[in-house]
Order: C-alpha cells, then structure tokens, then sequence
C-alpha cells in the first residue's frame, strides 16, 4: 500500500526536483509541487491528479506557507543563484528558510527534507573519505549557504517538534535536464558536444569529485522521508573520486567521434582540490547503497544524448 504522507516539493521544478517527483508519484503519494514559472512545469504533469502544483517564490514565504497546506512532510530542494557573486544568495535563501521555520507552527508539517551540499559544504578536505562529522569549512558562496541552512533548520528542530532530515550529497548527475539545465562537469561536458562549443577546463582537470546519480539521490531523499529521527545528517555519494580529466576521459570513450575543443582555465577561488564522500551513515541506517555505478550513469546519458 502506498504511505499516507502527503508531500510537499518545494523546488519541485529543479533538476533532482523532476526526478524526485516522478518517483515518489509512482510510489503513490499526494504531492503538492511548487513552481516558480509555469514554462518549467513538464507537459505530462497536468494530466496526473497526483500532482498538485502551487506557485511559491523564496521572496513570499506567505506562498512556501501555502504550498505546504495539508501536507506533513516537506522536501526543501528550493534554491535560488548558486555561487552568487555577492551576499544576495545566502540573504534569500536564509531569510526564507528562517522565516518559514518560525511560522512553521501554523502549518501541519512535522518533517522538512533539506537537501544541503556534500560537495561544497566540507571545503578542503582534511580526511578521506569525508564524514558527516567533517568541519564545515565552505568556501564557496553556495557552501557557506548551505552550512547557515542547516543551523537554521537543526534550530528549529530542537526548538519545535519538527523532525529534520538533512542529506549532503556529492556531484550530482543523469537527471532529466542533464542537457539543459543541470549543474556540475558532466552536464556541462554534455552541452559542449550537443552545441558544438568549447569546454573549459578549470585547473588541467586535476579535481577529484565523488559522483552519484540522481536516481541513486532520489531513493535516499525516500529513505529520509521514512526516517522517524529527530535530527539526521546523512552524505549521499559513492566513497570513490574522479578527476575532471578522468570523466571527460571517460566519455569520449562511451561516445567515440567528434568532441568539443578542450579550453584550459586557471584554477577558481572556492574550487576545492578533492572531495569524495564516506556514506557508511546511510548505508548503516538503512542499507541504502548507490546502484547506478559512475560507467552506466555516464553511458546513460549519452543514451540521452543520442535521442
């Protein structure tokens, strides 16, 4: 039998968003979908009475509010300008967050899912591979926003009744916008060869990262949704790395032929050198484990390409 939940996706639009609802849909549950602009609703939506969609905007926390109505749980996937140039995004974002969580008692939520950074959220790493017990050191605008996100929501919890759930995944990748609108080095490697542009690379590709599928993010979004903790902090990656050189390696070997010219670019400020993931929390709670390794993830997408 389907769970009674009903589920409120706050960001439902976004890249992992799509993914997750189509999954929890098929699952069964009621699920009320914020949007930011109708254009970015998928076509098949309108038809599915599962699906309730409801504008909602981090400037009107009154419309996060109403999105949530009648909902217990919420999945706060919402983010706005990643790495940001200026203070703007950790402003947005954790006026919102904050605003939302003191009204919260108005509402019938009692779990919010926040999907924070495990990428970007450790800063350099100290130790491999990097446990949830890592020092926050975020040096990217995006990290440091995430990092004030989960005092915000772990305040909240400790003040109200509110469970939280709070995963840190890795790079993310293969979601249903890989060749539009996702972020990171494999999409972006994606686009140069669809558009037939040149790809930078940052730093000779030396960057070693911890990649996951979104399919594999999603079921532990679900495994979150289960939880019945107070507070939790799970990664959500695959204990293993990559250098940037090794994924467009890779697949140039999955997808022989013509690929974009190779631009080299210095290394960023807020670039960290290696990042790859200790998962053992998740597995140990609920043996949850990455299914779709990195080769079917990268042949996948290029599956996705080809059509």
């Amino acid at each position: 039998m389907p769970p009674t939940k009903r589920i409120c996706i706050l960001g439902a639009t976004c890249p992992i968003g799509i993914n997750l609802t189509e999954a929890l849909c098929l699952s069964g549950y009621e699920l009320n979908i914020s949007y930011k602009s109708t254009k970015l609703l998928p076509a098949n939506w309108s038809a599915n009475k599962r699906l309730h969609p409801c504008h909602a905007h981090l400037r009107d926390v009154a419309s996060l509010l109403a999105a949530c109505q009648g909902c217990d749980t919420v999945v706060w996937l919402i983010h706005a300008w990643q790495n940001h140039p200026d203070h703007g995004e950790d402003s947005l974002n954790t006026t919102a967050l904050h605003s939302f969580c003191r009204e919260i008692g108005q509402t019938d939520i009692q779990q919010i899912v926040f999907l924070s950074s495990g990428g970007s959220i450790y800063g350099e790493s100290l130790f491999l591979p990097v446990t949830e017990e890592h020092p926050l050191n975020a040096v990217s605008s995006y990290g440091q926003t995430k990092k004030r996100m989960e005092s915000i929501l772990l305040e909240c919890s400790h003040r109200t009744q509110v469970r939280a759930a709070i995963l840190r995944p890795s790079n993310v990748y293969g979601t249903s916008t890989l060749l539009t609108r996702e972020h990171g080095i494999i999409g972006s490697y994606f686009r140069s060869i669809k558009e037939g542009k040149p790809f930078p690379l940052v730093a000779q590709g030396k960057q070693v990262r911890d990649y996951v599928h979104v399919c594999d993010v999603v079921k532990a979004i679900e495994h979150a949704i289960h939880a019945t903790e107070a507070t939790l902090v799970w990664n959500v990656g695959t204990n293993t790395g990559k250098s940037v050189l090794e994924i467009v390696t890779l697949i140039q070997a999955i997808m022989p032929g013509k690929h974009p010219e190779i631009v080299d670019l210095p290394e960023r400020v807020g670039d960290v050198s290696v990042n790859i993931l200790s998962t053992e929390k998740i597995r140990g709670m609920t043996g949850w484990e990455p299914r779709v390794s990195l080769n079917e993830g990268l042949k996948l997408a290029a599956e996705m390409l080809r059509n």
